[in-house]
């Protein structure tokens, strides 16, 4: 933030550039017809944003080739806590994203990082906010001094607990509307997003002209081809989440964030249970239906490696590709698929490679499924 006389309205313009599920909840926060509906409505302008910020930094995790021991974690974390996820939730996911990648240079990890740890420069506005948030609930502000960006926003959340918990009526919440809430919060996370330029890339079909795609940024969209030297292992009808305006588009996927072409809506992974998705569209209600995955794994990608090496990794030459691609280097799975070797051979390789792995990270292995599955590979080879 840059003054405290800075008007919400000069960043009108920039709003265009936020995620379309932001624009929406902003629109929603313009439209409310009283001082809850307008308070509420700027929690979930929170809320979404680090459901967003959780998506993008998830987006670059499966990317990077981060240590087994953190990616275990993090599947672990999502695994026991993302199914119902609340704000905490997604806050806490998002920073044991962030920190690895950070380690590894990542630049929207770093900017974050810096941007979240930021302390507000216009703290006498966030202070009275947050004095009367406390105030509300019967308390007194803790914060003497300027807090962090992030630690501002976190503390607005709690706002939807006051409300609830207290019922909290139109009039009492006149006094934190009138000092300006919304509106700063809304420029707060608009300034916030400036510095990013999100585009959703939506391939649809490889073509000689380029791989054809819907490319959103903000609410605007356009089909066209994108031109790319590397074609292979792209993923048609899902998401790719483009930060910086030199990365490759077709880098870093999602399925956090499915995108509707035919609607040219967004939605947002909300729960696992009948994997539902919400959207926040400019026109309309916000609602929510079942998303195009069928599991919590499905969306976040998860392959419990372990698991599949006990029960059928051995006989499913499918799976230990995806083991290894997930597990060791993408690089190794693509070149054990190339090698000019029968099915069969390949199966005995693979085996072979995931036991070393296995060792060096003392994974649990059940040696007599191992010893079985070379067994079948060299009958089969025996057979041909």
């Amino acid at each position: 933030m840059d003054n405290e006389s800075r008007s919400p309205n000069d960043l009108v313009g920039s709003r265009e550039n936020l995620p379309m599920n932001l624009q929406g909840i902003i629109s929603l926060i313009d439209s409310a017809r009283d001082n809850l509906e307008s308070a509420n409505f700027t929690i979930d302008l929170v809320e979404e944003f680090f459901r967003t910020i959780g998506a993008i930094s998830y987006s670059r995790v499966q990317s990077n080739q981060i240590s087994s021991d953190t990616r275990t974690k993090i599947d672990d974390f999502i695994v026991r806590k993302m199914k119902t996820p609340s704000f905490g939730t997604w806050t806490e996911f998002s920073d044991r994203c962030i920190k690895p990648l950070k380690q590894m240079g990542d630049r929207f990890a770093t900017d974050n990082k810096l941007m979240m740890d930021n302390k507000i420069k216009d703290w006498k506005v966030a202070k009275r906010i947050l004095t009367e948030i406390y105030r509300l609930d019967s308390g007194t502000s803790p914060h003497k001094n300027r807090i962090k960006i992030k630690r501002f926003l976190s503390e607005t959340v709690n706002l939807r607990n006051i409300i609830r918990h207290r019922t909290l009526s139109n009039t009492s919440l006149q006094p934190l509307l009138d000092m300006g809430f919304k509106d700063y919060v809304v420029s707060m996370i608009t300034e916030l997003f400036a510095r990013f330029h999100l585009r959703l890339y939506y391939p649809i079909s490889i073509e000689e002209e380029g791989v054809m795609s819907y490319v959103v940024f903000g609410t605007k969209r356009r089909y066209q081809p994108v031109v790319v030297e590397k074609k292979e292992n792209i993923s048609l009808g899902e998401c790719y989440l483009q930060i910086y305006d030199d990365e490759y588009p077709f880098q870093f996927r999602t399925r956090i964030i499915e995108y509707d072409w035919k609607l040219n809506q967004c939605y947002v992974y909300l729960k696992s249970e009948g994997v539902q998705v919400h959207c926040i569209p400019l026109q309309g209600n916000p609602h929510s239906r079942k998303g195009k995955w069928s599991s919590l794994e499905e969306v976040f990608e998860i392959r419990k490696l372990k698991t599949h090496i006990v029960n059928d990794v051995v006989t499913d030459s499918e799976y230990v590709f995806d083991a290894i691609r997930q597990h060791l280097d993408p690089n190794l799975a693509i070149a054990l698929e190339q090698m000019e070797l029968e099915s069969s051979e390949k199966l005995v390789v693979a085996n072979a490679i995931l036991k070393e792995y296995s060792l060096k990270y003392s994974q649990d292995w059940d040696w007599k499924k191992w010893y079985s599955g070379l067994i079948i590979g060299f009958v089969k080879l025996g057979e041909l």
